[in-house]
């Protein structure tokens, strides 16, 4: 399903053209015309980006600090659109809590390319916060405690001297560690550097296949691709705009930037990024034993269970589909009895990883049972959720599994039963009858010869 975008403008023709652009981009537009009401509708609507628009600059920050000062909204990305992002304006938009001012008329590409940028934000928060919800529940997930630890920005410019003039910018605006460095420093990953929580790297006009590149090798490996990067570009260059925020820039800063400008996005990119591992080390550290399957790593019956309702709930709220897969390993019990349990445990582990692999990260993948195993997908109707499972049998099936010692190899496949919430009815009889619903197709797998799906009736 689609994400919800919010828009408060008071021009009739302003709401028309908002339309258009973005249910091209197949979003779910809400569309208000009292901008006084945006923080009331957001409230209720629980938007995942508000895009207030206003002539008047004044009204546009008073009413993003309102809705700045409703705890349910006070992370929800908002972007502002006004007449004009001169550097003070934008200042000023920053310190009212917008992630954004935008000058009228707007480029469509680089607005649809920022409103992408804000919604990797709000989903990756809205996992954690729905992850952590669920250890809460088990009981073993402590409160989080706000870090207090200085966070690292990394300076990386075309020279040095435009890197020590944005250090120059910094110093006495932030307590927090600042460095300059060169390419090859900002992509070492020896272990006794930490990464940083901040890269803001030079995408100039001369030379921007350098900072493109060292943007998508920040974003594609392990150590680095967590920290938010900030892409200096150079001011009304809408194609290396564009092209930044999808390769991953959490944030863009035009090279016209007042000092302070910079400390504001700079800060707020440090307490996203704190905030997130602050989420994610309260989650992980308590649940890593109490919700996960120790020999595949993937989470047990009781995590998962728990985790697919709040799911299914969270679902039926928005209006959004969930799938659901059961998945058994076919005369699994000829493993352990030709070639020992020791093979056993080496193709559960294999499947395990296989499966991993072909879901997407905000999916819930368990072992519930000896050779049995569990998917929940948000935002997945049927047909996808079939696609899926019939992708799934066809990756575990092609490629033998070798055993331990690397002598021997096996194959094995997999039956695979798929169930999704009916689009009338969302919520339905809740996870119990869709777990139903997808046992029962499952069954039908297994008797229709194995290695294969059945796709559960909808009603």
């Amino acid at each position: 399903m689609s994400a919800r975008i919010l828009i408060a403008d008071e021009a009739a023709t302003g709401r028309v053209q908002w339309q258009v652009r973005l249910n091209a981009a197949h979003y779910q537009v809400s569309v208000i015309d009292a901008l006084d009401q945006a923080a009331d509708y957001a409230q209720r609507a629980r938007p995942d980006v508000l895009v207030l628009c206003n002539t008047d600059m004044d009204r546009l920050i008073a009413t993003c600090v309102k809705v700045k000062a409703v705890p349910a909204l006070a992370d929800a990305p908002v972007l502002l659109i006004g007449p004009g992002a001169t550097p003070q304006a934008r200042l000023a938009a920053l310190a009212a809590g917008a992630d954004e001012l935008m000058s009228t008329p707007i480029d469509d590409a680089v607005c649809l390319a920022r409103i992408r940028a804000l919604l990797r934000v709000s989903d990756a928060r809205a996992e954690l916060e729905r992850r952590r919800s669920t250890a809460e529940e088990f009981g073993f997930c402590e409160a989080a405690t706000p870090f207090e630890r200085p966070g690292r920005i990394a300076l990386v410019a075309r020279s040095r001297t435009r890197a020590m003039d944005w250090r120059d910018a910094l110093v006495g605006k932030t307590r927090d560690r600042i460095e300059v460095l060169g390419e090859n420093a900002a992509l070492a990953t020896a272990e006794n550097v930490t990464a940083a929580d901040v890269y803001v790297i030079d995408i100039g006009a001369d030379r921007p296949d350098e900072g493109f590149r060292l943007l998508a090798d920040l974003r594609a490996r392990a150590e680095t691709r967590r920290a938010s990067v900030l892409a200096v570009v150079q001011s009304g260059d809408a194609d290396a705009a564009v092209r930044a925020l999808d390769l991953g820039a959490s944030d863009l800063l035009p090279d016209d930037f007042e000092p302070r400008e910079l400390a504001l996005r700079v800060k707020a990119q440090i307490r996203r990024k704190q905030e997130a591992d602050m989420l994610t080390l309260a989650v992980e550290d308590g649940m890593r034993l109490a919700a996960t399957d120790s020999l595949t790593g993937l989470y047990n019956r009781r995590y998962a269970m728990t985790h697919a309702k709040r799911i299914l709930t969270q679902a039926a709220a928005e209006g959004r589909p969930v799938a659901l897969m059961i998945g058994d390993l076919d005369h699994f019990k000829r493993v352990n009895d030709t070639l020992g349990h020791a093979a056993g445990d080496t193709v559960l582990m294999e499947v395990a990883n296989r499966l991993r692999a072909n879901l997407r990260s905000p999916d819930v993948l368990a072992r519930i049972g000896g050779e049995e195993f569990l998917i929940v997908m948000s935002e997945t109707d049927i047909d996808r959720a079939a696609a899926i499972a019939e992708r799934t049998c066809e990756l575990l099936a092609t490629t033998p599994i070798v055993l331990e010692g690397g002598t021997k190899s096996i194959s094995v496949t997999m039956s695979i039963g798929v169930a999704a919430t009916d689009p009338d009815d969302l919520l339905g009889g809740g996870l119990e009858a869709l777990l139903d619903k997808a046992d029962r197709a499952l069954y039908a797998a297994k008797s229709a010869g194995r290695n294969q799906i059945t796709v559960a009736a909808a009603a």
